[in-house]
């Protein structure tokens, strides 16, 4: 289990919304072996390698990632990779896992409530799936604000709804939605290099998430089972 002595390990290599995602999955996945488990957004693997290192049983670990230069396709932390984007993978890819990993990707989608759908049909029965991003108290966000990488372009602040996420459950294959409002302990400065990243304002409790277009970003972590 996670303690004082990788406190340095969590502080070098994770973000705090990371390390709040370990513990929820830990808590889920302690005792279980043998699970397939995907982490879409992958980037360089920190967060998978320090899930496994704190498992009792060997799982498999599959990875999805766009960026071909940020990670390696050589099985140290991952069982298998697909260099591929979310949307392509969701098309081509028929298999289920038992768990999902989504951690901020799915505001850069311009439709992020039908990603969350289409990713819940990658799950086995009674499968979950685990979600940092940003949502909105009651009415979906769609802002245009486009970036350019590796020649694509790409849009961010599409954000969707607690209340829509909330209906889920009614849903006949949907067991639970729990969800939990994410607080930073630490201010993030505002980098004016990087347009979408968030950066705080104010201090302890008055502290204030804002984005580089000065709109409030509410973070949750959302936890969805499958029936």
């Amino acid at each position: 289990m996670i303690n004082k002595n990788n406190l340095v390990y969590k502080k070098k290599y994770l973000r705090e919304h990371q390390i709040k995602t370990i513990f929820t999955i830990l808590k889920l996945i302690q005792n279980k072996k043998n699970l397939n488990i995907l982490d879409v957004g992958c980037a360089n693997g920190n967060l998978v390698s320090f899930l496994k290192k704190n498992l009792k049983y060997q799982n498999n670990f599959e990875g999805v990632e766009i960026d071909r230069s940020i990670i390696k396709n050589d099985k140290k932390i991952f069982d298998n990779i697909y260099f591929s984007g979310f949307e392509k993978f969701l098309k081509k890819n028929k298999k289920k896992y038992d768990f999902l990993i989504l951690s901020g990707i799915i505001c850069f989608f311009k439709n992020p409530f039908e990603k969350i759908i289409s990713s819940l049909q990658h799950l086995k029965k009674n499968g979950q799936i685990i979600i940092f991003d940003r949502f909105t108290e009651y009415a979906d966000v769609n802002i245009e604000h486009k970036f350019k990488s590796e020649k694509k372009m790409y849009s961010t602040y599409n954000t969707t709804s607690i209340y829509k996420l909330k209906q889920l459950k009614k849903k006949n294959n949907i067991k639970s939605v729990k969800y939990s409002k994410f607080k930073l302990k630490k201010n993030i400065k505002k980098n004016t290099r990087n347009l979408w990243q968030s950066y705080t304002v104010g201090t302890g409790e008055k502290k204030i998430i804002l984005n580089n277009l000065d709109i409030v970003n509410n973070f949750y972590h959302v936890l969805i089972k499958k029936c």
